[in-house]
């Protein structure tokens, strides 16, 4: 009697498990999507990230350009510690 019951167990345990196994296996694999979806959305916003970085080095260089030509125009010299 004790054999027959231990494996009633066994099979109960066993059953419980693949059911569960069975029911979050579609929860898994659906947010494994999610999860690929931001990755992806994440992934292009570090290309507009790295493109708007881009556009503000040139606009700042531009700037840059532009104070330096009127300072040679005004006759400006430049420091003595950086001679």
């Amino acid at each position: 009697m004790d054999l027959s019951a231990t494996l009633v167990n066994t099979f109960v345990v066993v059953a419980v498990g693949a059911t569960l196994t069975y029911l979050t296996n579609d929860r898994f694999k659906t947010l494994r999507r999610e999860i690929d979806g931001v990755r992806q959305e994440l992934t292009g916003l570090r290309g507009e990230i790295t493109r708007v970085d881009a556009r503000l080095d040139a606009g700042i260089a531009a700037v840059r350009s532009d104070i330096v030509q009127i300072a040679l125009a005004v006759g400006a010299r430049p420091n003595a510690a950086e001679r």
